[in-house]
């Protein structure tokens, strides 16, 4: 396909860069309540919203804002709300069974 070496060479370099440029480090909440908030290396994709974890092709993040996110401060602002959410539906669950009689 290359004529020359150095074609080969070049074109290896556009894909290194390329590869390099659909690289993003961020934050992911997915599993904040039982792993903590989690920095990854992550793969763009071609589903706008879904990054792929680079390190391990089986995981994928959907929603930005949801399961990761760009920032710290948003991800510890998610991870909070998660964790405000599951108290409240564990005061629930508590309050259900506290009501039970046998």
């Amino acid at each position: 396909m290359y004529k020359h070496s150095r074609d080969f060479e070049l074109n290896e370099n556009r894909e290194s860069k390329k590869m390099e440029m659909d690289l993003l480090e961020v934050y992911v909440t997915r599993y904040a309540l039982t792993k903590g908030i989690q920095k990854r290396i992550v793969k763009l994709t071609h589903t706008p919203e879904m990054v792929g974890d680079s390190k391990e092709s089986h995981l994928f993040y959907h929603g930005e804002g949801d399961d990761w996110h760009y920032t710290l401060k948003a991800a510890i602002k998610r991870a909070n709300e998660m964790k405000r959410k599951k108290v409240e539906n564990l005061k629930k669950q508590l309050y259900k069974i506290e009501a039970l009689e046998f």
